[in-house]
C-alpha cells in the first residue's frame, strides 16, 4: 500500500518538476518576447520623432522661401506700377507736345482754334491722349494686380507652412522613446507576472496521498 503510494507519489513529483520546467522557458521566452518589443517601441518612436522634426524644417525651409518669393513679387508688383506710371507721364507729355505744335501750327497759318473742325480736330487729340494714357494706367494696374495677388497667395503659404511646422515641432517634441519603451514594457508585465506566478508557486510539488 504504501509503496504504491511512493511510486504515485514520485511520478507526480516528476510530472510536476517537468511541468515546471516547460513553464519557466514559456516565462523566459515572454520576457524575451516582451523586452524584443520594448526596445521595438523605443526606436519606432525615436524615428517617428526624427521625421516629424525633420518634416517640421523641411515646412519651415519652404515657408521661408515662400516669404523670399512673396517679398520680391511684392516689388516687382510696385515696380510694374512705378513703370506704369512713368510710361502714362512720358505718353501724356508727348501727345501734349504733339497737341500744342498742332496749335502753334494753326495759329502761325492764321487759322482759328477752337471752332469748326480745328476745334473737332483738337478735341479729337485730347480724347486719344486720355485714351493712351488710360490705356497705359489700366494695363500697368491689371500687370501690378496679378503679381500682388501671387505674392499675397506666398505669403499665405508661407504663414501656413510656419503653423504646420511649429505643431509639427510641437508634437514631435513631446514624442518620448523612453515612455513607449516603458509603456510597452508595463503592458506585457501583468501576463509575465501571471506566468511567473504560476511557476514560482511551491503547492504544486506537495502531494497528499490521501488525494489519491
Amino acid at each position: 500500500g504504501g509503496g504504491s503510494y511512493g511510486g504515485a507519489d514520485a511520478e507526480r513529483k516528476d510530472a510536476l518538476w517537468n511541468s515546471q520546467w516547460w513553464q519557466g522557458i514559456g516565462v523566459g521566452l515572454q520576457a524575451i518576447g516582451a523586452i524584443s518589443s520594448s526596445i521595438a517601441s523605443y526606436y519606432n518612436e525615436k524615428m517617428a520623432k526624427i521625421q516629424g522634426l525633420s518634416q517640421a524644417s523641411a515646412l519651415r525651409h519652404k515657408a521661408t522661401i515662400d516669404s523670399m518669393k512673396a517679398s520680391m513679387d511684392k516689388e516687382s508688383a510696385m515696380s510694374i506700377k512705378a513703370a506704369g506710371d512713368a510710361a502714362k507721364a512720358d505718353y501724356t507729355a508727348q501727345a501734349g507736345a504733339v497737341i500744342a505744335q498742332d496749335l502753334v501750327r494753326q495759329g502761325a497759318s492764321g487759322l482759328k482754334t477752337g471752332v469748326g473742325s480745328l476745334a473737332e480736330g483738337q478735341a479729337s487729340m485730347i480724347f486719344q491722349k486720355e485714351v493712351g494714357a488710360w490705356r497705359i494706367d489700366s494695363n500697368a494696374e491689371r500687370a501690378s494686380f496679378a503679381v500682388m495677388q501671387g505674392a499675397q497667395s506666398l505669403q499665405s503659404q508661407s504663414l501656413m507652412g510656419r503653423v504646420s511646422a511649429y505643431n509639427l515641432e510641437q508634437t514631435s517634441a513631446a514624442r518620448s522613446p523612453w515612455l513607449a519603451a516603458g509603456t510597452s514594457l508595463m503592458g506585457s508585465a501583468a501576463p509575465i507576472a501571471s506566468s511567473a506566478a504560476r511557476y514560482f508557486n511551491p503547492q504544486q510539488y506537495y502531494s497528499n496521498p490521501t488525494d489519491q
